[in-house]
């Protein structure tokens, strides 16, 4: 994402969360609450960001 990812905004959280998603991230256990220490962020913000980047 070109730099820290405690820094990056909502929607460029999001964009990473899609990425990620469409590459299978998700389905290892513990990913959510990895990243959620990666970003700084708790493990709701990142299933709602990850809901809404599934919604569409």
């Amino acid at each position: 994402m070109g730099r820290p990812l405690e820094y990056l905004s909502s929607s460029e959280r999001r964009e990473c969360i899609k990425y990620l998603d469409e590459i299978g991230f998700f389905q290892l256990k513990g990913s959510v609450e990895t990243l959620a220490k990666a970003v700084n962020k708790s493990r709701y913000t990142l299933y709602a960001d990850l809901r809404e980047v599934r919604k569409g």
